[in-house]
């Protein structure tokens, strides 16, 4: 008997996470190389222009980022550059104008996601290095070059680097998604998808044209689950009617071996059906005799039937 959760519980319980142990160790080995690469080489720079310090948390919280999902939009270069920078150019506003920390860092915080998202570089750690200017009651406006900027500049050349080493695209260029296989007309357009994220109106933490080739991807497995179950039975007629379709049948093969046939000759000739643009398949025997067609009626009409 499975235990029933009451639904706040259920709510808070963490989602699997689909990731494989090779993508996490890469992931966390890239992390801890970035931050390294960015902490030695910042405090060279950092002893001779003695700035300090020259290496700040929130750089941490950007490292998940940039390596961990290298795709998000929260994690391209110009969020981890300008969302620092711009946070922290915010957060020394807030010391010099408004007495009270508490009240400066929530001001800090509050107008950092404003700018972030004005300037269209949102990034979380951006929120956490304008409460650190606050809290470390930072008065200099060079604080947001030296350690700011230069940390996360660095991090960025990191991470471009490792990705390219271990095959991951970074920065990740947004552009139309590319069909994934050969099917018929998507059931969405570009001007749906759009529609669809205009009504969400949510940050998604996903890149526009990831989230489209993934719904391509899912669309496409539900066409190869369906059509791999259809038999030429669900899509043909038994014997040459009014529509002129006909079943391809053997008279020498046994029951399941007649299936067997059916199910192959489907599978083998759907591609040629969509790659070519014919508006039926012709079916011939093993003499290459005409034995029947399939129409994009028929198969379209067994499609409609499977999402029922």
């Amino acid at each position: 008997m499975s235990l029933q959760f009451p639904p706040l519980l259920r709510a808070l319980w963490p989602a699997p996470l689909h990731v494989g142990v090779r993508e996490r160790v890469r992931a966390a080995a890239g992390g801890a190389l970035g931050i390294l690469f960015t902490g030695l080489l910042c405090r060279w720079l950092g002893l001779p222009l003695q700035f300090s310090p020259w290496l700040i948390a929130p750089l941490g919280a950007s490292a998940v980022l940039v390596f961990t999902v290298p795709s998000s939009p929260l994690g391209q270069p110009w969020s981890v550059i300008g969302g620092n920078t711009l946070s922290a150019l915010v957060g020394v506003t807030c010391v010099l104008f408004i007495p009270d920390p508490a009240w400066a860092g929530a001001v800090a915080v509050g107008m950092a996601i404003v700018v972030m998202l004005l300037l269209r570089c949102l990034h979380p750690s951006g929120g956490a290095t304008a409460l650190l200017v606050v809290l470390s009651q930072v008065t200099h406006y060079r604080f947001a070059l030296l350690p700011v900027f230069l940390d996360s500049l660095i991090l960025v050349l990191a991470a471009v680097i490792y990705h390219s080493l271990t095959g991951r695209r970074y920065p990740h260029a947004q552009g139309p998604a590319q069909p994934v296989v050969d099917l018929p007309a998507p059931r969405f357009t570009r001007a749906d998808f759009d529609a669809a994220l205009a009504h969400y109106n949510q940050v998604i933490d996903v890149s526009r044209d990831d989230l489209e080739s993934l719904l391509h991807y899912a669309e496409a497995s539900a066409y190869g689950r369906r059509l791999g179950e259809l038999r030429c039975a669900d899509v043909m007629a038994r014997k040459a009617g009014s529509d002129g379709v006909a079943m391809l049948w053997d008279q020498q093969l046994g029951a399941e071996e007649q299936v067997a046939r059916q199910e192959q000759y489907l599978i083998e000739l759907l591609p040629m059906f969509f790659e070519g643009g014919h508006p039926y398949l012709r079916i011939v025997d093993a003499e290459r005799r005409l034995v029947g067609i399939i129409t994009q009626a028929d198969l379209l009409r067994a499609l409609h039937q499977a999402d029922q």
